[in-house]
């Protein structure tokens, strides 16, 4: 029999075999590793006198380790601690190079953002052909808004940006409460906004698209032509887009997160084109790199900064602190490593999302750091004190790379991790999208793309997206890493289909390698 020291190795070996590791939780798992390594610790430590000392004739086998994992799992598993898994079955839903139903061109390299409006499901489109080829140039027919109307409907253009745009690289659907004046409205009003991307020509401005639903039209506002950052780079794309109501004005607020490090704000008003009414001046700025994700616990307001590795204090956490003068708090800047120095410098933390706590019932943060790969909760209760939750990294390495660290691109949660309810067990979940790498690059689980789906427990499991009847698949580029998921809006689809895409244009050039797929659960 093998020494005890390699019976944790063997046991991840019979997960990766039989697929336990992504049934068991993981706290279970690496407490039946440490078993392993205390077993170890006593074999090597010379026994004092008077002390336990194991028996040298009758030293653990794989065959006992085994058998404490196995109780370990059952424990778990019996205690309902993890539900089953997802199991989806995904279908392409969507197909770059051909038309629509009205003969307007289809096409795509990355889905931006994936929204559920008004029972329809849009999608952003962006068409940059390479991410690290400039000068940046979008691909024919450019950016786009898409509309599925039916769950059995094909996928058509609602707003044709055209050439003039790199992508439209944010979306939102926010149901506004009060007016610009803090007056309530009657009912909440949705409306649909999209953060346009890079312009391609001059002149440049940060604008937002706002369609309206009665005339189905589209309105553009132009947020602010001062594009340029405190460092003078030029850079007007709208990020990110999110919503707050103030605290103290009352003022259900839409921001505008652009890449110069700025965020600007607005609020609804019928009378005006958009809907919306912006600020001329800045909520914030200052910033040089672009605020990433925001994100509300306990009603206050959280946003992401890219820190900037030169300037230390200029990025990380920030806490908006409301009022007729509100002011954003630095709460905190997380240090920026990478295990492979060749990486871009991805410092930023996605995905911003707000869990409520167990125990008590007040919200907690999970976010993302790219280059790292992991992610981390914040829990503004206790000072806003960071645990790791999962390294992404050490995940896939043990998975799939045999223990040897995984130190290619791990980028998590795009833009969100979007909340859902179990089909099987109506528990919460997250699900989370992923571009990692597997190590079989040639193969379909090479050119497939992958996501995690966070159990309420804080355990993981992580699913492959692959269509089993796309021969394409591969003659595109593989699906590179999800950007964007949500939860079917169509009431046939009954809470058991997620729509799934993403992309990621970086490297190329690339033409038409959007992709939206369908993910059922079974019956």
């Amino acid at each position: 029999m093998k020494p005890v020291e390699n019976l944790a190795a063997a046991a991840e070996r019979l997960a990766e075999a039989d697929g336990i590791h992504d049934a068991v939780p993981e706290h279970a798992f690496y407490l039946t590793v440490g078993i392993a390594d205390v077993l170890a610790a006593a074999e090597r430590t010379p026994a004092r006198e008077g002390a336990f000392r194991m028996n040298r004739g009758r030293r653990p086998t794989a065959l006992a380790f085994v058998c404490v994992f196995l109780i370990i799992l059952s424990g778990s598993l019996s205690n309902g601690q993890q539900p089953p898994l997802l199991d989806l079955r995904f279908a392409r839903d969507y197909r770059p190079g051909t038309r629509d139903r009205n003969g307007h061109g289809l096409g795509g390299t990355e889905i931006m953002s994936l929204a559920a409006h008004k029972g329809m499901l849009w999608a952003a489109v962006g068409a940059v052909s390479s991410w690290s080829a400039p000068p940046f140039r979008p691909v024919p027919p450019g950016s786009q808004i898409l509309v599925k109307r039916t769950a059995s409907g094909a996928w058509e253009v609602d707003l044709d940006l055209g050439l003039d745009y790199l992508r439209a690289a944010s979306m939102a659907s926010i149901r506004f409460t009060t007016d610009r004046h803090a007056r309530k409205l009657p009912e909440p009003v949705p409306v649909l906004l999209v953060g346009a991307g890079a312009r391609t020509f001059r002149p440049r401005a940060a604008e937002v698209w706002s369609r309206n639903d009665a005339t189905g039209r589209w309105s553009r506002m132009t947020i602010t032509d001062n594009i340029r950052s405190v460092t003078g780079r030029v850079d007007p794309e709208v990020r990110v887009l999110f919503d707050h109501v103030d605290r103290v004005t009352g003022v259900h607020h839409v921001f505008a997160g652009i890449a110069n490090g700025a965020i600007y704000r607005g609020a609804y008003d019928a009378s005006v084109a958009g809907q919306i009414a912006w600020e001329e001046k800045p909520d914030f700025d200052g910033r040089i790199r672009r605020p990433m994700a925001a994100a509300e616990a306990d009603g206050a307001l959280y946003l992401t900064v890219d820190p900037e590795p030169s300037q230390p204090g200029n990025g990380g956490l920030f806490r908006r602190v409301d009022g007729p003068r509100p002011r954003w708090d630095w709460i905190y800047e997380w240090a920026w490593s990478s295990p492979n120095p060749d990486m871009p410098m991805w410092t930023g933390m996605r995905g911003l999302t707000p869990l409520r706590d167990p125990r008590d019932g007040h919200d907690v943060l999970l976010g993302a750091r790219e280059q790292p790969g992991v992610i981390e909760r914040i829990d503004p209760s206790r000072n806003h004190a960071v645990t790791l939750e999962l390294d992404v990294r050490n995940y896939f390495s043990k998975i799939w790379y045999g223990g040897q660290l995984y130190r290619d691109v791990t980028l998590i949660a795009y833009n969100d991790m979007t909340a859902a309810v179990h089909p099987k067990t109506g528990e919460p979940i997250h699900l989370i999208g992923l571009w990692v790498l597997h190590p079989e690059r040639q193969s379909e689980l090479g050119a497939s793309s992958w996501y995690l789906v966070r159990y309420r427990d804080g355990s993981y499991a992580h699913g492959r997206v692959f269509d089993p009847g796309d021969s394409t698949i591969r003659t595109r580029g593989g699906l590179r890493g999800t950007r964007a998921i949500v939860v079917s809006p169509f009431a046939e689809d009954r809470a058991r289909v997620f729509y799934f895409g993403g992309f990621d244009a970086y490297g190329g050039p690339h033409q038409d390698t959007a992709w939206i797929y369908r993910a059922a659960a079974p019956e």
